[in-house]
């Protein structure tokens, strides 16, 4: 559990860092099944700055052109957890394991100018679960080089790709 919980941290420290945040810990509780985003000032500019945000090893790439790019279906709304946090949900659809899913990754905002990644939740059929480390990391990762690739027209950079295989290796 240990080694679990470090890859975790590394994972944030590395890759989805964003003005210092660098907690993960997914217990952010709320009503995430409204179809109806809040509206207003703060949950606007929430999902502003999520939305324009960048991980610290890809400046060059906002969550939004990623995240956009690489789900069908491609949702942005902000809501307040019961614990007063402000949270900014992307929720998208996508091929997990060769099935269709549904993906939810939430960002709690720290501040601000600065947010955490905070959680990730993938559903298949009717089966929903936690991202575990591995899909934790491929939903990181893989929005960022399938669009480094497919609109930048090069793989990101090799400081980030050994970044990443570092860590994954180390969660095998």
């Amino acid at each position: 559990m240990k080694k679990g919980l470090a890859v975790l941290f590394a994972i944030s420290v590395l890759l989805i860092t964003l003005v210092g945040c660098t907690d993960y810990a997914p217990d952010i509780t709320a009503d995430t099944n409204t179809d109806t985003p809040l509206q207003g000032t703060i949950f606007d500019r929430n999902i502003s700055m999520v939305q324009n945000g960048s991980p610290e090893l890809i400046p060059n790439i906002t969550y939004k052109d990623a995240y956009d790019n690489f789900f069908s279906n491609p949702q942005w709304r902000g809501f307040k957890a019961d614990d007063g946090s402000d949270v900014v949900e992307f929720s998208g659809d996508c091929t997990y394991c060769d099935q269709p899913a549904s993906v939810y990754i939430q960002f709690v905002i720290d501040g601000e100018t600065s947010f955490t990644m905070h959680y990730a939740g993938i559903t298949v059929g009717e089966e929903s679960f936690d991202a575990d480390e591995e899909s934790f990391l491929e939903l990181v990762y893989t929005p960022f080089e399938t669009y480094s690739q497919e609109v930048l027209g090069s793989d990101l950079d090799q400081d980030v790709q050994e970044a990443f295989s570092e860590i994954y290796a180390s969660i095998q």
